[in-house]
């Protein structure tokens, strides 16, 4: 995941997300999938929204680009 995350921002696909998210969620991953000590840490809900906002990121490129339209960053949008 963690590559991913690092191709996805080199390629600008995630301009305007913090780059922590590339260590962040693939340890949010674990941590959901392994367990940890504490049931509800601080700052999971935000966490979790975070991650929905940039999937939805980059799924809204992926149907530009499938539809035959130029991908942008955010910034470019009109």
């Amino acid at each position: 995941m963690k590559k991913l995350l690092e191709y996805a921002f080199e390629e600008g696909w995630l301009e305007g997300f913090d780059k922590n998210l590339i260590e962040l969620i693939p340890a949010l991953r674990n941590s959901s999938a392994h367990g940890e000590y504490t049931l509800n840490p601080i700052g999971t809900l935000d966490l979790v929204k975070m991650c929905g906002s940039l999937i939805q990121h980059l799924f809204s490129l992926d149907d530009r680009a499938s539809f035959g339209q130029e991908v942008r960053s955010p910034q470019q949008s009109d």
